[in-house]
């Protein structure tokens, strides 16, 4: 068995920087390829990329392709660390001259989704595993907003019939949920935060 990747086993440098006047996201994404050398290009999932925004987050792994040049590479996750708040100086609602419906509270949201998938998709299911689900479902919809994923009905054709009968039910049960969370929450007069 092969030994995993440690970035931090070679010696070298621990600390980089990017000056300002360069690219930043094309760097960065250069600089990690060049990281990963000539490791599997699994090894990067395992890396967590922290960017200060949203539109950072997306143009950084949109530089990552560019710069991978036809490499297969998988993705690592490309977490933004925050974005502008809008009753934050410097701007004020009136400011911004934006009508979005207030976003749902993050413990509303796992509650409303737990009930979601009781009432709508696995009746007498224990409140704990429903909790889990809507732990996982939350975070797979989070992920797609992040990555502006513009279909989330092609979830049900994700699967191929040969698979195992619980992968298709999973496609099954999150094509059914990515239709009716928006739903439910449009009900509420409510948004997810990753959307806003």
């Amino acid at each position: 068995m092969k030994a995993r990747f440690d970035p931090f086993a070679a010696a070298g440098p621990r600390w980089f920087a990017i000056e300002a006047r360069r690219p930043f996201l094309e760097d960065l994404a250069a600089g990690v390829l060049d990281w990963l050398g000539d490791h599997p290009p699994e090894t990067l999932s395992d890396a967590v990329i922290l960017l200060p925004n949203r539109r950072a987050a997306r143009a950084f792994t949109t530089a990552l392709g560019r710069q991978a040049g036809g490499r297969a590479i998988l993705l690592p996750q490309v977490r933004p660390l925050g974005d502008l708040e809008e009753d934050e100086p410097p701007f004020a609602p009136g400011e911004l001259g934006l009508d979005l419906p207030p976003s749902i509270a993050p413990l509303t949201r796992r509650f409303e989704m737990a009930r979601m998938i009781v009432e709508d998709f696995r009746p007498g299911l224990s409140p704990l595993r429903a909790l889990e689900m809507a732990d996982a479902l939350g975070g797979f919809l989070d992920s797609c907003q992040l990555e502006e994923v513009e279909d989330l009905q092609k979830v049900a054709t994700l699967v191929e019939g040969d698979l195992a009968e619980h992968w298709r039910e999973s496609a099954e049960f999150l094509a059914l949920a990515v239709e009716a969370w928006p739903k439910r929450l449009a009900a509420m007069g409510l948004v997810d935060p990753a959307w806003r």
